[in-house]
């Protein structure tokens, strides 16, 4: 989903271009980009990673890549041997088409408001299990720490690894965030990924993985002769606005933004449409999954809203069996949402979709 274009730091992005401009013009030389990424930013990352999600790893663990689906891309090469893929269902449908491209066996775990249903996995034979597990996608279901333990238990028990997308984990607004599968994970089994387009811009297109130490000779095996895909002066923009703590404060102001559209909306579909709406995903995150009691399934409900000029989004792709797709549910993002017109957007909409 689209992202608030008034909420970018242009001016200080800016002045961090400059300085990075600076310093590579007073270098002696151009040298090719670091392979895995720059040290300065997979420094920087790591320190970020241990101060807001807990996360334990080295510089050295770190490769940024060209986005999240790219990462994905890497982690399917390095586990072409054992093509048995695990993922939520509902789940992120741009993940599942990646592993779908590399021709791996691709199986769905149901899940519920804890997330992944866990006596699902004991008779799953799998070695790669994909979770979004602090704000499931859809749903928005947190995995609670009691799970995420016995997770890491099933892991080493079965030799597999998960990969932790920690998808809007920034985002939370009303707890505190459930610590990360990476940081409660003792045996080396969790890779975790995450991005910088939710917190940024969907156009920054700048990814990193942190690899399992048990994981880095298999990666260097495969892509040990790559060049790193991302622009370094991208990479090292980021470095220094992460340095000098714009970064936090910017993810703090998002935070404090997106929390009061949130309330809004969720007030003014109550307000409007009363027993008729049901909301799930309100504990983080720029979008909500609504349910509406009407005459119209998913289809005509997106396009009624599109004929109105109102973009709302079907849920059917995130299924792998699209017939257990609620016919009324649909995905409402809100960040690009002006608070004022919130009641007037839905408002049109209950008229759309003649709710009575």
């Amino acid at each position: 989903s689209a992202m608030d274009n008034t909420l970018f730091p242009y001016n200080l992005w800016r002045k961090c271009v400059n300085n990075v401009l600076y310093h590579l013009e007073t270098r002696s030389a151009m040298d090719y980009p670091s392979r895995i990424g720059e040290l300065r930013l997979r420094k920087e990352i790591a320190a970020y990673l241990k101060r807001a999600r807990d996360v334990n790893c080295s510089p050295e663990q770190i490769v940024i890549t060209g986005g999240q689906q790219y990462s994905m891309v890497i982690i399917a090469d390095m586990f072409r041997d054992n093509k048995k893929f695990t993922m939520e269902d509902p789940g992120y449908d741009g993940i599942r088409h990646i592993f779908a491209n590399h021709e791996f066996k691709i199986t769905g775990a149901p899940v519920d408001e804890n997330g992944i249903i866990l006596d699902t996995l004991e008779n799953l034979d799998t070695k790669l299990l994909y979770l979004t597990p602090s704000h499931h996608f859809p749903t928005g279901g947190v995995i609670p720490v009691g799970n995420r333990y016995k997770l890491i238990d099933w892991a080493e028990r079965n030799d597999a690894y998960i990969i932790e997308d920690d998808y809007d984990s920034e985002l939370r607004y009303y707890t505190n965030p459930v610590p990360s599968l990476q940081s409660l994970d003792t045996r080396d089994r969790v890779i975790y990924t995450g991005c910088f387009s939710k917190s940024l811009a969907p156009s920054m297109r700048i990814a990193y993985i942190v690899l399992p130490p048990s994981l880095m000779e298999r990666y260097n095996a495969y892509y040990h002769r790559y060049h790193s895909q991302v622009d370094v002066i991208h990479q090292l923009t980021l470095a220094e606005f992460m340095a000098s703590g714009h970064y936090d404060r910017h993810i703090n102001k998002l935070r404090t933004n997106f929390k009061r559209k949130q309330e809004i909306i969720i007030d003014s579909l109550h307000r409007t449409f009363g027993s008729r709406v049901s909301i799930r995903g309100e504990g983080a995150g720029i979008y909500l999954i609504i349910r509406i009691d009407g005459p119209f399934n998913q289809e005509e409900l997106v396009a009624r809203a599109k004929a109105a000029g109102i973009l709302v989004y079907p849920t059917r792709a995130c299924y792998m069996n699209v017939a257990d797709c609620p016919e009324n549910e649909l995905l409402m993002g809100f960040a690009t949402l002006d608070p004022e017109s919130i009641d007037q957007i839905l408002a049109t909409l209950k008229e759309v979709w003649e709710i009575k």
